[in-house]
C-alpha cells in the first residue's frame, strides 16, 4: 500500500507481480469519483465512445476519428503509448470553432489506454 504520489504508470510497471496485490491510488482518483467531475462534459473521459467505429463524440456533437498511434517518453525515459484522434470537419459555422484550432487546423486529442 502506498499514497497517491506513487500512483504512476512507471510505479505500477515496476511493482507488477502476479504474487502481489497493488493498492496505490493514482493522483486523480479521488477527484474522478466526485459527481462534479463525472458530470463535466469537457473531460474526454466523459465523452461518448463508439468502439465499433473507434470514435469519440464531444458535448458539441463533434466526432473525433482515430488518426494514429504514438509513443511519448517522460523525463525518466518511461514510454507511454497513445492513440491520437482528429476532429471531423465542421459541418456548420457554429461548430467550426469547436472542431479547429485558432490557426484553422483540426483539433486532436490523445488517449492513453492504460
Amino acid at each position: 500500500m502506498a499514497d497517491a504520489g506513487y500512483g504512476s504508470e512507471p510505479s505500477y510497471t515496476f511493482i507488477e507481480s502476479p504474487s502481489k496485490q497493488v493498492l496505490i491510488p493514482y493522483t486523480k482518483y479521488e477527484k474522478e469519483q466526485t459527481r462534479k467531475y463525472k458530470n463535466n462534459q469537457t473531460k474526454i473521459q466523459n465523452w461518448d465512445y463508439d468502439p465499433r467505429i473507434d470514435t469519440y463524440m464531444d458535448q458539441h456533437g463533434i466526432k473525433y476519428y482515430f488518426d494514429s498511434f504514438g509513443i511519448r517518453k517522460d523525463i525518466y525515459r518511461f514510454e507511454r503509448k497513445f492513440r491520437y484522434y482528429i476532429a471531423e470537419e465542421a459541418q456548420t459555422p457554429e461548430t467550426y470553432n469547436c472542431s479547429t484550432t485558432p490557426k484553422g487546423n483540426p483539433k486532436r486529442i490523445s488517449i492513453n489506454p492504460n
